[in-house]
């Protein structure tokens, strides 16, 4: 079979299916799309509320509850503990297909009556980590979403098998990291963006690896003591960092513009990768023929995936 182009029945661009993607498509026996992959990533993320919470009672035990649904909102929502339980039968609320009614309709009104789970989260993660969303095996973590075995942390999104962080995103086995972005396998860092791994006692770095004791640089590999991208020695690199109290945050928003404007002065990495072979996207690690993926590790052979890092991944 060769490759179609379709035109989106949403937005109406033309898309293309591949040969791969009938085969696939064949294979999990379900029809080609009609929606390009653009507004079907949008249709599967307009069902996901993902940094909103309200207290709300659960529709079964009355408790107050933390909740991703809003009070008064057209929903039977139950806590985590009652929507696991044997406390109610959703085969009580099976019902008839009408055929001369539109499909949509009587689909809506079986999701109102039908009830739903009030926030997606481990329930042993519930008695120390209640304000998360779309988390599990937590402790003592507060306001992170979309989070998976982290202890400590706080603020923060995409947050997975970390100790210790602040204010960080897209950020997965570190520690004790403040204000950072796309980190992965970093200890004591702050300030850093976009790629920054293996790296210890940091500050403002961008596209860096396996640096120690680095501050305001950008495109450093296996580096210490270099400030915005000069060797200092040792006993130099700490008498010129004494110049920066980051306890202060005037002077650590100071030092962060200061860093962002040397960023500009380097050539940026085309494209946001490692050990990856035949893909496309954006962030994508130790892959192998993925197309159109973002913030992925561990991937082969798949298409149109997101944020996805627990290998293995393959066909999806």
């Amino acid at each position: 079979m060769s490759a179609e182009t379709r035109q989106c029945q949403n937005c109406h661009n033309p898309f293309i299916i591949e040969p791969e993607d009938f085969a696939f498509y064949e294979k999990m026996q379900v029809p080609p799309p009609t929606w390009c992959p653009q507004c079907r990533l949008q249709r599967r993320l307009a069902f996901l509320n993902i940094f909103n919470l309200y207290k709300r009672p659960c529709n079964l035990c009355k408790k107050e509850i933390i909740s991703i649904f809003r009070p008064g909102a057209p929903y039977v929502v139950y806590c985590p503990k009652c929507w696991w339980s044997d406390n109610w039968d959703p085969f009580e609320y099976g019902r008839d297909y009408d055929f001369s009614r539109p499909f949509l309709e009587q689909f809506k009104e079986l999701w109102q009556t039908t009830p739903v789970l009030g926030i997606s989260i481990d329930i042993p993660t519930l008695e120390t980590s209640p304000y998360t969303s779309h988390t599990g095996h937590l402790k003592n973590c507060y306001l992170i979403f979309h989070a998976d075995n982290d202890e400590d942390c706080t603020y923060g999104f995409y947050v997975n098998d970390c100790k210790s962080t602040l204010d960080s995103s897209l950020i997965i086995s570190s520690e004790l990291c403040y204000d950072v972005m796309h980190s992965y396998h970093n200890s004591r860092c702050v300030g850093t963006r976009s790629q920054v791994t293996e790296s210890i006692d940091c500050a403002f770095l961008k596209d860096c690896m396996n640096c120690q004791h680095c501050f305001a640089s950008a495109n450093l590999r296996n580096k210490k003591h270099y400030i915005f991208n000069k060797p200092y020695s040792k006993e130099q690199y700490f008498e010129e960092l004494k110049k920066w109290d980051l306890g202060s945050y005037k002077d650590y928003k100071e030092a962060q513009k200061l860093a962002e404007a040397h960023w500009k002065t380097l050539p940026p990495k085309p494209h946001m990768d490692e050990f990856t072979v035949n893909c496309s996207g954006s962030h994508v690690f130790q892959s192998k023929n993925c197309k159109e993926c973002f913030e992925v590790m561990g991937v082969e052979d798949s298409k149109y995936l997101l944020m996805m890092y627990d290998p293995p991944i393959k066909d999806c």
